[in-house]
């Protein structure tokens, strides 16, 4: 897998990223994001919004089994509608 170094990121971060969201939403999603880490792949997107945080929860419990948390890169977003103004934001993040 092809990496690219992106300015105030802690590591270089993979070109190919994976969304954790309904493909991802309960525990039998590990052999899935197994593989795709076991790729060289590193960079795990989700938000709030995806099953009412449930997905980021999952993502967290992975992480944590496997110990690779410093190993990858966590976008995590907000805002999403109806959510899109300050307040929703800082609550989301």
């Amino acid at each position: 897998m092809s990496h690219v170094v992106l300015p105030n990121l802690h590591l270089p971060a993979s070109r190919l990223a994976i969304g954790i969201d309904a493909s991802c939403a309960d525990e039998s999603s590990a052999p899935l994001l197994d593989q795709f880490f076991d790729r060289g792949c590193n960079v795990f997107e989700t938000a709030r919004a995806y099953h009412s945080g449930r997905s980021e929860r999952i993502l967290g419990r992975w992480l944590s089994r496997r110990g690779v948390r410093r190993q990858v890169i966590v976008i995590s977003k907000g805002a999403h509608t109806p959510n899109c103004n300050p307040e929703a934001l800082s609550k989301e993040l």
